[in-house]
Parts: structure tokens; C-alpha cells; sequence
């Protein structure tokens, strides 16, 4: 019959339509289980239910014909040719109807888009900042670091950086992959002759900032307490250029004169607001922490924390800032926070399950010293608690540290009188940073025995000063950038779009290259190949700024994605990333094994790696996978090239054997402590062998499912010899469903890593 049913319909309606198909009206035997988009193309997907099982009469009865009609609006003017058939359209049950009424999207001509810096100079240094402040770099610098300083005609010096931000992770955010993505170029200071060459005793100043600090350093409208750092990378990444075919001059910095009027000011400043945020990234927990890292787990049993920190020129007045979480626990939870042993607030909290929702304490305070102090914070017994960070805010008077001084003047009308004290030799660079992008030399500021005094008209936003002495200046680490001499590769200048990408690491190039030179003659799908092997390092500079960042390997599979496509399908179809990956992109516990980062994704009650992330291309709430990818865990170069090797031998045929039919599937057990629910992942597992739909009917499936082996103590070895055995033999795939962590899989530890 021709049936219509609804969700959720009683098993007797359906066998009441069988027996009876006019009684079918009005219901459904197909149900819209969700809507997608899958490689530009707007689908739905439907669930069949045309089988009913008839309990009483213990028989099968099924439906002989099911009709869906979906209906949907016009998609409008049409925007190119129709799409033409392509080896994804299998997914599709009636991509041959759809491509007859589907118009592709017209994807943009390289030649239409604003040329990326890159492509507009051969010569690139990349400097890697690690702190906020002003920089310098010299002739001697340059040399130092392999370059040579006469090949550089300083009068075409520019200075050019993306931010010190991750890029966005939504794409209804906007990123990298917007066409109006560049870098911003920075006003810089050349001391020199401007001789055509950067000669002996020359140099350049600029203001730099790092990969973390305050936030209204870049962002002025900002609070002044929010502090910012980037998830994936310590240092800040700032690119020097000369030559090259750039419009326009290079940004140098606008000099403003702040010479003292002689006349009394509205306004004088003589002390400002001190700011130091004490935070140590130690352990782990995504779920509990607002930047997935902490300092210290106070657990039950531990009772107090303290940390010292010592100010200079404090009055006693201050502001005392940090917060209060942990792990989830149902109990209501308490602290108290004490400055030089009084206490200055309490935190109470109940952590919310899969849910970072902390108690702050924001106490103002007036026991601050002019040397060490300690803060410390003492809990319950029965309690726990993270400690993540704290924040001190105090005044101080305007003088130099170390030779440096960074401050913000008032928001008063009126002019104001600075008077900056620590500076002995009077030489110093005294900036307006409040664009950070484009910050002003400031002039006529009149030294004297130590004492720096200037004049200065703010706006309706504090004006943020930096000043340092000659001898303080800051350096970047230098690195020519590239492959080859300095020559940065615009990958968003290429006019071709390959149809596989292989992201590595630089160690595993070899590999890589073999590997795309193999796929050029043999990648499914696809007639006459284009694979492009990409340093990973190459899309963090055009599309994260050169910062480590794996939302730039996303946002450079979505400019392809966009930009590029044949007869209406976009040409890109496989991502490969080659490389090991960890949770610990800023290598903080030491392991040195994050070659390639992992997108970290909450889903439920858990952060997971999402690979899917890199290829879900149409934004929003899509779940669909538009690119099929996938990554080689490799950790060292010889390992890389023996997957590349098994690739080709598998592919080739070369190594036969019953290894090629079988398929080990192995089921954790849930017995623990408090559970003895064996089946569950077992049930999973079975699943996944019934009929055809993931495996085809020849594969020989060995099944180790640990509720079927003995416990020895804690652990069930037999399982284990089992899977390595299997293992051993070797094996088309390993399917391991069940608990686990980095260091072993299952409570009874049916595998670990020492057994690798």
C-alpha cells in the first residue's frame, strides 16, 4: 500500500493498514528523521519502517510499496550550470532527479580575489613574541640569525600580524576563510639613514603583543580585568617583509607632541592602576575549568592553598579577583579567601554537572604590603576545589620596573600631567598603544634626574601609554620563514584546488609527499587526481597568523571548500592529517608528542576529539561530514613511512593473506564497583556485524568481548592474549568499544600502552 505514518505509531495501526491499506490514510510508514547539508547540496533524511512484526499471528508482515514525496520551496534564480553527477551522490537515493533542478554555486576565480600578503613578497622573517611591550630589532639581530642586513632596503620595511587570538570556532563567527581575512600591517620606527641598505647600528622599534595579557591591551572598550590567552600556542606571531609589490607606503608610527605646557594641568597623574594575574597551567579537566587547564586540585583530605607575591610601591588599597570550582559533586562546597592572613571573602558553589558555572570573589582590599604577600585560600575537608588563577589590582606610582612601564591615563576631560619616575638615563621610546595595530611615537616629553613629565589631551577612552628604556627593549626570537629562503607559500593565492589534502608535520614530509605522489594516480572517486602535501605550519600562516591553531586546518578545507568547484560540486573531497595529536596543544606535561592538534569538542558529558570538525563545511547546527577525513597517529618518521608502505601494499594487493578478511571486535564489560551491567557495549558491538550495512557478508569477525573471559584479580589476561594474539596475526581492523583512557583500554586493562 501507499502508507503515511507518524512517529511513534502504535504497532496496532500498522498492522491494521496491512490488512487493511485504505485504513492507511493519514499515517506514515516514513518518518523525517532530520535535515542536513552535504556538499552544498540541501538534503533530508527519511527513516523507512515497511516491516512490522505480528507477535500474535507469529508472522512477518511488511509493506509492499512506500512512496515519500518531500516538498520544499524554490531555491530561486539559479546561480550556475546544473550538478553533474559525483561519487558522493551514492549517499543521495535520487541525486540523478536532483541534479536535473539543482544549480551549483559559482565559486570565485583566484583572479577575482585581493591578492594575501604572501603572494606579494618573496621575503618573510617570522617573529615569535612572547610578552606584550616594545620591541626591537637590529642589524646585528638580523645577522645573527642567518640574514643578511645589506639585502634589506629598510625604506620598504613592513611589519604585519593577525592578532594574538585562536580563531573563532563557529563559523557563523566569521575566520579565516572569509575572503576579507588578512593580516593587519603595524606602524613601525627605523632608526637610519635610509640608505638603500640596513647598515651597521641601525635597527627598527615596534609594540608587540603576546599570545596573552589583558584584554583592553587589544581591545580598549574591554573591562579592565579580563584576561585573555590563546588555547593553542604561547607566543604571538608578527611577520617582517621588504620589497615585494604592496600598494601604498609602509605604516610608520605618527609622531604626537606631549611637551608640558608650563601651565598647570586639569588632571595630574601620578599613579595608576597595577595589575598581576597569577595562573599555573599544571593538570587537566576541560569539563570544570574555564580554559580546560587548573593550577592545584584540592581534594578531600587537602585543606588550603597559599601562593606568595610581592608588590612594589603598594599604598595598602587594592582589588583581590579569583574564583571557585571543581569537579562535579552534588554537595554544596565552601572556601574561604584570605589576603596576609584576614579574610577578605568566601566562595560557595555547586558545580553543575557537564557545566563550568564558578563562584568569583571580588574584594576589595586594604592590607596589601610593600613586599611579599600571600594570598590563601582554605576549604572544608570533605570538600574539593580547583585552584585556576587570581588576579591583584593596586595603585602604584608611575614608576618603572625593569626599565619598562605600561599604564592607561584617565577618562577625564581636561589635560593631564603625567610624571614617570625610574627612567635614570632619560632615554627611553614613550608610546600611545591604544591601537595596538597603529600606535603613535610620543614627543617633547621632558626628562630630568630620573623624572619623565608630558602633557596629554585623553579621549573618551583611557589612552594606553607604554614606555621602556633603550637598554629594556624587548626582542623576538627570529625565524626565516618558509620553505625555501624566506618565501612563504600563499596557499590562498593557488588556483588549483586539489581534490585530497595531506596535512603533516614538518618530520613527516617524506612520508607525506610519498603518499601524495602514490594518491595522484590512485584516489577513489576521482579520474584524473590533484594532491597537494601541506606543511601544517603553511596553514597556520595564512590562516591562524603563523599561531599554532587547529580551527585554521578547518578554515582552510572551508576557502577551498567555498572557492573551488567542478560543474557545481566543490572539488575538494579528502583530508588526511598525518601526525599525532593530543589534548595538550602548548606541550604543558612535557610529552613533545602533539604534532598535529586535535579539535577538543564537548559532546554530553565529555570533551572528545572531533576529526569530523575539520569537514563539517556548511556551518551552524550540520552534523554532516562534507569531506572524508582522516589521520595517521604517527609519531616518528620511520612510522609514518610504513603506514605510507602497508597503503600501498594493501592497495596493490601485494600482501595477501586471511589478515585482509578479518575484522577483531572487541567489547568492554561494565563491571566495576558499583555495576555489573556486562552487555552494553557488547550489544553495540554486535550491531554493528548483523547484515551488510558496515561489513560485507565474507569478513571473518573474531570477537573478544570481556564478559565471555575470567577475572585474575583486577584484570582478565586471557582477553588480552587474545586481542594481541589477533593483533599479532594481523587484522583489516581493530574495533575497541568501551571505557578507556591514554594509558589503557578497559577498567580490567585488556590492552595499554606498554603493550604497544
Amino acid at each position: 500500500p501507499e502508507v503515511w505514518f507518524g512517529a511513534g505509531a502504535p504497532v496496532d495501526d500498522h498492522l491494521r493498514v496491512l490488512a487493511d491499506p485504505s485504513s492507511s490514510e493519514g499515517r506514515d510508514f516514513a518518518v523525517i528523521a532530520g535535515t542536513g547539508t552535504f556538499r552544498n547540496r540541501e538534503i533530508v533524511i527519511v527513516d523507512i519502517y515497511p516491516v512490522i512484526w505480528d507477535a500474535p499471528g507469529s508472522k512477518l508482515l511488511y509493506a509492499g510499496r512506500i512512496v515519500a514525496r518531500i516538498s520544499f520551496p524554490s531555491a530561486g534564480k539559479a546561480r550556475g550550470p546544473g550538478r553533474v553527477m559525483t561519487a558522493e551522490d551514492r549517499f543521495v537515493v535520487n541525486a540523478s532527479q536532483a541534479a536535473s533542478w539543482e544549480r551549483g554555486g559559482g565559486a570565485r576565480a583566484a583572479a577575482q580575489r585581493t591578492p594575501f600578503e604572501f603572494s606579494l613578497s618573496d621575503n618573510w622573517i617570522r617573529l615569535k613574541i612572547a610578552s606584550t611591550g616594545i620591541h626591537t630589532l637590529t642589524y646585528n639581530d638580523l645577522l645573527t640569525a642567518g640574514i643578511d642586513p645589506s639585502d634589506i632596503d629598510p625604506a620598504t620595511m613592513r611589519l604585519f600580524s593577525a592578532g594574538p587570538l585562536q580563531q573563532p570556532d563557529r563559523m557563523d563567527d566569521g575566520g579565516s576563510f572569509e575572503e576579507g581575512y588578512h593580516p593587519d600591517e603595524t606602524a613601525i620606527i627605523y632608526n637610519g639613514s635610509n640608505s638603500g641598505e640596513f647598515s651597521p647600528g641601525e635597527s627598527i622599534v615596534f609594540y608587540a603583543v603576546g599570545a596573552k595579557g589583558w584584554l583592553d591591551a587589544i581591545d580598549p572598550s574591554a573591562p579592565s580585568h579580563e584576561y585573555y590567552e590563546h588555547y593553542y600556542d604561547t607566543g604571538n606571531v608578527y611577520w617582517l617583509t621588504w620589497g615585494g609589490s604592496f600598494p601604498g607606503d609602509p605604516a610608520r608610527m605618527r609622531a604626537r607632541d606631549v611637551t608640558p605646557s608650563g601651565a598647570s594641568p586639569d588632571t595630574l597623574v601620578e599613579k595608576y592602576t597595577e595589575r598581576i594575574h597569577r595562573e599555573e597551567n599544571n593538570l587537566y579537566d576541560p569539563m570544570y575549568t574555564d580554559d580546560r587547564w587548573y593550577w592545584r586540585s584540592l581534594g578531600v583530605g587537602t585543606t588550603s592553598f597559599s601562593d606568595n607575591f610581592t608588590l612594589s610601591g603598594a599604598t595598602g588599597a587594592g582589588r583581590v579577583r579569583t574564583c571557585g570550582y571543581g569537579p562535579y559533586k552534588y554537595s554544596k562546597n565552601y572556601s574561604a579567601v584570605y589576603l596576609n592572613n584576614s579574610e577578605i571573602d568566601s566562595l560557595i558553589w555547586t558545580p553543575r554537572q557537564y557545566l563550568f558555572s564558578p563562584d568569583t570573589v571580588d574584594a576589595y582590599v586594604s592590607n596589601l604590603v610593600n613586599s611579599t604577600n600571600t594570598l590563601r585560600v582554605t576549604k572544608r575537608s570533605n570538600d574539593m576545589m580547583y585552584i585556576m588563577w587570581y588576579d591583584i589590582f593596586y595603585e602604584r606610582n608611575l614608576a618603572a620596573a625593569a626599565g619598562r612601564l605600561d599604564f592607561f591615563g584617565p577618562a577625564e576631560d581636561g589635560r593631564a600631567g603625567f610624571t614617570l619616575t625610574g627612567f635614570p638615563s632619560g632615554d627611553l621610546y614613550l608610546l600611545d598603544v591604544t591601537d595596538w595595530r597603529s600606535p603613535s611615537r610620543l614627543s617633547g616629553w621632558q626628562a630630568a634626574g630620573g623624572t619623565v613629565e608630558f602633557e596629554d589631551l585623553p579621549g573618551a577612552l583611557p589612552v594606553h601609554y607604554s614606555a621602556a628604556s633603550l637598554s629594556s627593549l624587548l626582542k623576538p626570537a627570529i625565524e626565516i620563514a618558509g620553505l625555501h629562503s624566506g618565501d612563504v607559500e600563499s596557499l590562498r593565492d593557488d588556483p588549483v584546488c586539489p581534490h585530497m589534502v595531506i596535512v603533516y608535520n614538518s618530520r613527516f614530509e617524506s612520508a607525506a609527499n610519498a603518499l601524495a605522489s602514490y594518491r595522484s594516480g590512485a584516489l577513489p572517486g576521482v579520474g584524473a587526481p590533484r594532491v597537494k602535501a601541506v606543511d601544517v605550519q603553511e596553514i597556520y600562516d595564512n590562516f591562524s597568523g603563523g599561531m599554532k591553531d587547529p580551527v585554521a586546518i578547518r578554515n582552510y578545507m572551508k576557502f577551498l571548500y567555498e572557492n573551488f568547484s567542478e560543474n557545481g560540486d566543490p572539488v575538494i573531497r579528502y583530508l588526511l592529517l598525518m601526525g599525532n595529536g593530543t589534548y595538550d596543544p602548548k606541550d604543558i606535561l612535557r610529552t613533545g608528542t602533539d604534532y598535529l592538534p586535535l579539535y577538543m569538542k564537548q559532546y554530553s558529558w565529555e570533551f572528545v576529539e572531533d576529526e569530523d570538525y575539520f569537514v563539517r563545511m556548511d556551518g551552524g547546527q550540520d552534523r554532516l561530514a562534507d569531506i572524508a577525513v582522516g589521520r595517521m597517529t604517527v609519531l616518528t618518521p620511520a612510522e609514518a613511512s610504513s603506514w605510507v608502505g602497508k597503503i600501498i601494499r594493501y592497495e596493490s594487493g601485494a600482501d595477501p593473506g586471511e589478515w585482509r578478511d578479518k575484522v577483531v571486535l572487541v567489547a568492554d564489560d561494565e563491571h566495576s564497583a558499583s555495576t555489573d551491567c556486562d552487555f552494553g557495549f557488547m550489544f553495540d558491538t554486535e550491531y554493528m556485524t548483523e547484515g551488510n550495512e558496515y561489513f560485507p557478508d565474507f569478513i571473518d569477525f573474531r570477537k573478544i568481548y570481556l564478559k565471555d573471559y575470567p577475572f585474575s584479580g583486577d584484570l582478565k589476561p586471557d582477553a588480552t592474549s587474545d586481542l594481541l594474539n589477533e593483533w599479532n596475526d594481523g587484522a583489516l581492523i581493530i574495533n575497541y568499544t568501551g571505557h578507556g583512557s591514554p594509558q589503557q583500554m578497559s577498567d580490567e586493562r585488556v590492552m595499554q600502552k606498554a603493550d604497544v
